[in-house]
């Protein structure tokens, strides 16, 4: 089963307003997809500190956060 990139770039836009009106996550932060130069980034590397969304690469007023696969992080 393959997912769209539109399909992927829709599921974090509802899973920033779950998360959002769950309180979870501020009004500035959003769950997004990573840019091309973060996910090349994080390909290349070979066990550094290299981690997704710490810094966005497009500068803007919000604050972006990227929500891995966290076991503790119930968004059901």
């Amino acid at each position: 089963m393959g997912v769209s990139w539109h399909e992927a770039n829709a599921y974090a836009a509802w899973l920033t307003e779950h998360l959002r009106g769950r309180g979870l996550i501020s009004g500035e932060q959003v769950v997004r997809l990573p840019t091309q130069a973060e996910w090349e980034q994080a390909a290349r590397s070979t066990g550094g500190r290299a981690s997704l969304g710490q810094r966005s690469t497009r500068p803007g007023p919000t604050q972006r956060k990227w929500l891995g696969a966290d076991p503790g992080l119930d968004v059901s």
